[in-house]
């Protein structure tokens, strides 16, 4: 887009502003696309899916970033055979989520058996 005339054109401007981005630099780290879906309200597991089929091999070959983590290490299948083990080096421990208990209100349209009117 750089050399392109279209990146004069009004529709282009608008984009750029609306994504915070200026006319001379149009990459993104993964980590700025990350922020940038979480300010727009639209990080979802689905949105996380796309990105990792992208840019799963810059996050295994960079290591950390602000928004991934690399969680464990294994080995080559060459290493794995002639082992005969199946090793894997954990770098953190796993992400237990938090429990949500849902409050159960009462209604008062429940049917007791004091509400109940026998014939």
């Amino acid at each position: 887009m750089h050399n392109s005339n279209t990146k004069n054109h009004v529709n282009f401007k608008s984009l750029l502003t609306y994504l915070g981005k200026d006319r001379y630099s149009f990459s993104s780290s993964l980590d700025t696309i990350i922020q940038s879906l979480k300010d727009k309200g639209v990080l979802t597991v689905e949105a996380l899916d796309i990105l990792m089929h992208r840019y799963a091999s810059e996050i295994i070959h960079g290591g950390n970033q602000t928004a991934f983590k690399v969680k464990s290490i294994t080995i080559s299948d060459e290493l794995k055979a002639f082992l005969n083990h199946n090793y894997e080096f954990k770098t953190m421990a796993e992400f237990v989520p938090a429990v949500q208990e849902e409050i159960a209100q009462e209604n008062s349209d429940d049917i007791t058996p004091e509400s109940l009117t026998w014939l």
